[in-house]
């Protein structure tokens, strides 16, 4: 019984309160005067009404029953009277305490990118919404999907008959992400070569692009023992819009697209402009213009380097071909000295012997042209057996011409001749031996050339007086410098394969007033 009244006595307050806020206490005179129909009614309830308003801080039943002990309220109303205006009062109360009250914040309005797609009870509601809508469009897109804008919500007062199904909710934020395609990322695979990222639908796309790119360059009639790419080939999953995924066909056309790379090609056996254009997918006539020191009739030496443009795409195709082969091992020179000899004094007292080796190697092709050999066993065939020289010891005569010329190196064997070769002239001869053996003057004079001479390479000239001048090419070092004077049999440069060269060896000339004489005339 207290509690129904100390509740009746909460909303009467609440009432009251709502009469003070929402300036009810204008109406009560006129509620009044229309109950009793009275003007004077009328006149004393307006004085009551100023001294609630400002006698009443705290609305509560002690303080109405108060004001009806005021003796203006005695003088105008009876017992009966009284307690018709409590009744009256008290039930409007509650009806504005029930007004106020259904005001109040009930459920939540749930938006997405800014538009409102349903009004739910309870916040979870609109996470379960959320979550189900994920779920189907995940379903509909066929992949795993991933939305970066998530659902806002805002707590509201809505009539209940406004409130939505979670499934109506969820419906409408799945229409509301696919509306655009930017609204939503999909499960992708970004591959990365170099600096050039793409993404593709999955890995199983990209893979046989690269598959795709690596065909050409195998063949079922060559042993092939690796085939990969040059370049760095990184997958990483990642989602992605749809705008932003490519297709295989545009991967294909990316990574192959080309652009010219440079090539050195070295001349072999068998070699020749047509043999070299058709090898390199070249024209003769494009193959002349890189080379513009070339015509249709140079002849071509083993060792030769011709340089290639060749294309090169954005991922190159990297194969290895095992190849086994024999190679010549070079016979090493011992020398023996003789004091009684002067130090150009050189004589072959055993010509030793040339070995052999077996090499395996992995023959390394980019994109189809061979760039490197890597060695992978060597297996020695036939030891070679050691040339033995006699060299002089005695110090040599003042530098100066003594008219008679020696071999510019001590051993080696002639390669070329003097005369007519491959349809032009050969100006000198070819004297072949170990890289790095050393070359001597062939006479006493002064040094008029010392540096690079274009197809020679590295190349000493030295001035002998009546005309006389010999030329050495292919040095790989040169021990001397225009001006200086040489004795015969002075250490000048080294064995080499500079310019245009088929190999280690030297190119020596005799030339008398400007004509190539033939050496093996002049030797001693």
């Amino acid at each position: 019984m207290r509690q129904d009244f100390e509740v009746n006595v909460s909303l009467f307050n609440l009432g009251m309160k709502c009469i003070m806020e929402e300036g009810f206490m204008n109406m009560i005179p006129e509620k009044i005067s229309a109950i009793f129909n009275s003007t004077k009614w009328h006149n004393q309830t307006t004085k009551i009404k100023h001294n609630i308003s400002k006698g009443v801080k705290n609305i509560n039943l002690k303080g109405v029953f108060s004001i009806f002990n005021n003796p203006y309220v005695k003088k105008i109303f009876g017992l009966k009277q009284v307690i018709l205006v409590l009744v009256v009062l008290f039930s409007m109360s509650l009806i504005l305490a029930g007004m106020k009250m259904s005001d109040r914040p009930n459920a939540y309005v749930v938006t997405w990118s800014d538009q409102e797609v349903g009004i739910v009870e309870l916040e979870e509601m609109a996470e379960e919404a959320y979550e189900m809508a994920l779920a189907q469009v995940q379903k509909e897109v066929g992949k795993k999907v991933k939305v970066d804008t998530k659902i806002q919500t805002e707590f509201i007062h809505a009539p209940q008959k406004t409130w939505s199904e979670v499934q109506d909710v969820a419906d409408s934020i799945r229409k509301q992400i696919l509306s655009d395609t930017d609204h939503y990322k999909v499960e992708a695979m970004a591959v990365t070569i170099g600096d050039q990222v793409m993404i593709l639908e999955d890995i199983k796309t990209a893979e046989a692009v690269l598959e795709k790119i690596k065909q050409p360059y195998i063949s079922e009639e060559r042993d092939f023992v690796e085939v990969s790419f040059v370049e760095e080939v990184k997958f990483t999953p990642v989602f992605a819009k749809l705008s932003k995924i490519i297709t295989a066909e545009d991967m294909w056309t990316t990574l192959t697209a080309t652009e010219e790379s440079k090539k050195i090609y070295t001349i072999v056996a068998g070699d020749n402009l047509w043999t070299i254009s058709q090898k390199n997918e070249l024209s003769i006539d494009e193959l002349l213009k890189m080379n513009p020191e070339l015509t249709e009739d140079s002849l071509l030496q083993i060792g030769q380097e011709l340089t290639l443009l060749i294309p090169k795409p954005k991922l190159s195709v990297q194969t290895k071909e095992e190849i086994v082969y024999t190679e010549a091992i070079t016979k090493p020179v011992e020398y023996k000295k003789d004091d009684t000899q002067f130090k150009d004094y050189r004589k072959v007292v055993e010509e030793g012997k040339d070995g052999s080796k077996e090499i395996k190697a992995h023959i390394v092709y980019i994109n189809g042209y061979e760039d490197r050999r890597e060695v992978i066993e060597e297996k020695i065939i036939e030891e070679a057996i050691p040339s033995v020289i006699v060299v002089g010891t005695k110090e040599l005569p003042p530098k100066r011409a003594t008219g008679s010329f020696r071999r510019p190196i001590s051993g080696g064997r002639l390669t070329s001749g003097f005369g007519p070769r491959w349809g032009s002239f050969h100006a000198g001869v070819d004297l072949a031996t170990s890289y790095g053996t050393p070359i001597y003057a062939s006479d006493g004079g002064k040094v008029i050339f010392a540096g690079w001479n274009s197809s020679y390479g590295k190349t000493v000239k030295i001035d002998h007086g009546n005309g006389f001048v010999t030329w050495y090419a292919h040095c790989s070092s040169i021990n001397v410098t225009v001006g200086t004077k040489v004795a015969k049999g002075d250490r000048i440069a080294a064995i080499g394969s500079t310019g245009y060269s088929t190999g280690p060896h030297v190119h020596f000339e005799i030339r008398k007033n400007g004509k190539a004489q033939n050496p093996m005339n002049y030797i001693r």
